[in-house]
């Protein structure tokens, strides 16, 4: 599992400290594209890993196009290289 801890404002100017689960990385990316895209400003974000790795994220890389498909294709080169013969 991993976990999101973030601070944004809200589309109403208001302040917002929040944890969110997800499955995986890219679900948690998913996710914070989708309130960005809904008006809320994200602020200082905290990726939480399950073997305990912290890792600070720009929120300016969340600015509301979606990281799915790149991620799928960086992760498809990748797998490429790794299992070349």
């Amino acid at each position: 599992m991993t976990s999101l801890y973030f601070s944004c404002i809200s589309p109403m100017g208001k302040y917002h400290e929040f944890g969110y689960g997800g499955p995986d990385m890219e679900a948690c990316f998913e996710t914070l594209t989708k309130m960005a895209n809904r008006g809320w400003r994200l602020k200082n974000i905290v990726l939480s890993e399950s073997d305990g790795s912290h890792i600070l994220l720009p929120a300016k890389a969340f600015g509301g196009a979606s990281l799915m498909e790149p991620l799928k294709a960086l992760q498809q080169e990748w797998e490429q290289i790794l299992f070349q013969v």
